[in-house]
């Protein structure tokens, strides 16, 4: 067989992503705080760019883009003073969307933790059996605590308390998982052994642990908090005059972000050619951090009232007005990638007359029978489900059949698996087991 070499030559389309474009789309998925962070870090290392004194303004009652002093401004200088961990912890509670029932066990759970935070199986037992709580739904709620600010306050035990934190970081593993199960092995010195059963060489082993050294095992000891506001709003939505709702972004820092122009004109121009590629790229820095700005807070801006235009009824009606929604049909409302609305959806939230709401929680899946329309929100079909539940007579508690077809009357085409799996998922429990009890949900 001869071998023979040859050159083609051909061409070919792509779209090549910049570093710049990527730093732009990581931009895009921030949200506030880690942006203003952000910008801040731009602007001490960049003499081009200006940002106002902030905080300084918003102590002397600043008024935002609308006349008047922000609510956003308003809530954080009542967090302005520490708090405890317990208030914190009660705060963010409080500002929760999640169902009332396990927001009230949450609560009491909180009060039952020891002064290093924790729970134990025993107490929890306890709990349930003083307060005739189901022991399912009582877990439920105490892995709700787990995962709110400051991370792993109602653990069993350290290692427990360990794999919430790196859970919420992201970082759990099936190596970690393994490190945790066994640190009696790392008490003994056993790191070989250990690195062995995790499977991961000695120098992986050596930078899980420096990991694990970082974590904090007991987050509820700590005396005050650094304040922040729990929930940070980009967008809020106000209603005018003659009753229609507008969307709008509070004022940031961002928004004071300007170009030094004054500065470059004051350059001396004997400067050398390194010294002016070093101003040149400033310069172009600088300009495209703030057209970077500028497009994400017009795109927050324009996803919002997308998100109201295909949710007219909520802010009237509540979550059982919600209508089925994708982030693709925001997209196309849009022009954008979907990847762009997502993007843009990733930890933020809008300030409504429900409370702080993330703007994920206006996408949700349809449910609906085959053949049958309009479909309705899955989210909505949950709260009206929750309703009916908590406004049902102890002594005829409504069965999962009854309530397909009271769900059927009110618009709901759901079936009877559906209902149970939504019961399920909320923590109410049968109707046998809920005839003669208040349901709490």
């Amino acid at each position: 067989m001869r071998t023979v070499l040859e050159q083609k030559v051909r061409h070919k389309q792509g779209v090549a992503v910049t570093p710049r474009m990527r730093e732009a789309l990581r931009l895009l998925r921030l949200p506030q705080a880690d942006m203003d962070a952000y910008i801040a870090q731009q602007v001490e290392q960049n003499p081009f760019l200006e940002l106002p004194d902030w905080e300084c303004d918003r102590g002397a009652g600043r008024p935002d883009q609308f006349g008047a002093v922000s609510t956003q401004d308003v809530a954080e200088r009542l967090a302005s003073a520490d708090v405890s961990v317990e208030e914190q912890m009660l705060r963010q509670i409080a500002l929760s969307v999640r169902p009332v029932w396990l927001c009230r066990l949450a609560a009491l759970l909180l009060e039952e933790v020891d002064e290093y935070g924790r729970l134990s199986s025993t107490v929890l037992d306890t709990f349930c059996q003083s307060r005739g709580v189901v022991r399912a739904c009582a877990e439920e709620a105490r892995q709700y605590l787990l995962r709110l600010e400051p991370v792993g306050v109602g653990a069993f035990s350290v290692a427990e308390c360990f794999a919430v934190q790196l859970d919420d970081e992201g970082l759990l593993s099936e190596a970690f998982t393994r490190l945790l199960a066994n640190l009696n092995r790392l008490v003994k010195g056993d790191r070989a052994g250990l690195a062995t059963l995790c499977g991961v060489s000695a120098q992986e082993l050596e930078q899980m642990l420096l990991t694990l050294q970082r974590l904090e095992p007991y987050p509820y000891c700590r005396q005050a908090v650094e304040p922040a506001l729990l929930r940070r709003a980009e967008l809020r939505v106000e209603q005018d005059e003659q009753g229609i709702w507008h969307v709008f972004a509070y004022a940031d820092p961002a928004q004071g972000l300007t170009l030094n122009t004054q500065l470059r004109s004051q350059l001396s121009t004997s400067m050398s050619v390194r010294e002016k590629e070093q101003v040149k790229d400033w310069m172009t820095n600088a300009r495209w951090l703030l057209n970077v700005v500028a497009k994400r807070r017009k795109s927050l801006v324009l996803l919002g009232q997308k998100i109201l235009i295909r949710q007219p009824d909520f802010l009237n009606r509540g979550v059982e007005a919600l209508h089925p929604l994708t982030m693709f049909q925001i997209a196309q409302d849009m022009q954008v990638h979907e990847s762009t609305v997502s993007r843009l959806v990733a930890d933020k939230y809008m300030s409504t007359p429900d409370g702080v709401l993330p703007l994920r929680f206006f996408f949700t899946a349809g449910v609906g029978r085959h053949g049958q329309a309009p479909p309705r929100a899955a989210a909505a079909a949950r709260a009206c489900l929750r309703r009916l539940v908590r406004e049902e007579k102890p002594d005829n508690p409504l069965s999962d059949s009854a309530l397909v077809e009271v769900l059927e009357q009110q618009g709901f085409s759901v079936s009877r698996r559906t209902v149970v799996k939504y019961r399920q998922l909320m923590g109410i429990r049968s109707s046998f087991a809920r005839k003669g009890h208040a349901a709490t949900v």
